[in-house]
Formats: structure tokens, C-alpha cells, sequence
């Protein structure tokens, strides 16, 4: 199954991509390998690939 998800935030992004390899490491509590600076990270559980390129609009999930 795959899985998209959107972050908005002001954190730099080589900041982001490391706290949430850090997340993932201690929720999973087991091995996380990480590749590509921090742009993809997996265990046994999952793979996360993070992109920070362009990105046209998240508008559509902005709905108030």
C-alpha cells in the first residue's frame, strides 16, 4: 500500500528529514537505515521516501 503525506512547516529541510528518521527510529524501536542524506530511511516495517523538490500546491487538503 502506499501512502502520501504533506508537511507543511518552517524547519529547514535537511532538519525535518533528520527528526523524522529520529521519530521513526524510536517509534519502531528497531534497526532504521537511512540512504540518500536522510531522503529515505526503512526497516523491517516500512520505507519513507522524503521529497522536498517541487511540490506545485496542497491547496486541495488546506480546506477549512
Amino acid at each position: 500500500m502506499d501512502c502520501a503525506l504533506f508537511i507543511v512547516s518552517n524547519i529547514d529541510h535537511e532538519v525535518l528529514k533528520k527528526m523524522l528518521y529520529s521519530i521513526a527510529s524510536e517509534t519502531v524501536k528497531e534497526k532504521v537505515s537511512s540512504y540518500e542524506d536522510f531522503s529515505r530511511f526503512s526497516c523491517k516495517y516500512f520505507t519513507i521516501y522524503i521529497e522536498t523538490e517541487d511540490i506545485t500546491s496542497i491547496d486541495f487538503v488546506r480546506k477549512v
